[in-house]
């Protein structure tokens, strides 16, 4: 991104309470994500089951060397970590009713 557009954009940004541009496409990317786990029935914590599984079945894999195991290993679990940034996170109640 050129130098100038990314200066117009971080000011944006800050006149409207983010750290940075980072900070605004962090907060921005969350509530798509939380949007998206909304429509799909989704609940926090589902990704870290899912990739959980698919770590147990890479290891159970006849058909995987150790080698082959370890490669896949570490890309589920950078997956993980770089998906697992943007799951929403539990609701939190910030009223009650009563």
């Amino acid at each position: 991104m050129p130098e100038d557009k990314r200066a117009a954009m971080t000011a944006v940004a800050t006149a409207n309470g983010f750290k940075d541009l980072e900070d605004w496409s962090v907060v921005g990317s969350s509530i798509a994500m939380s949007y998206t786990y909304a429509l799909q029935g989704k609940k926090p914590g589902e990704l870290s089951k899912a990739i959980s599984m698919h770590i147990s079945e890479v290891k159970e894999d006849p058909k995987l060397n150790s080698e082959q195991k370890e490669a896949q290993i570490a890309r589920l679990e950078d997956f993980g970590q770089k998906l697992g940034r943007l799951e929403p996170l539990p609701r939190i109640t910030l009223w009650s009713s009563t």
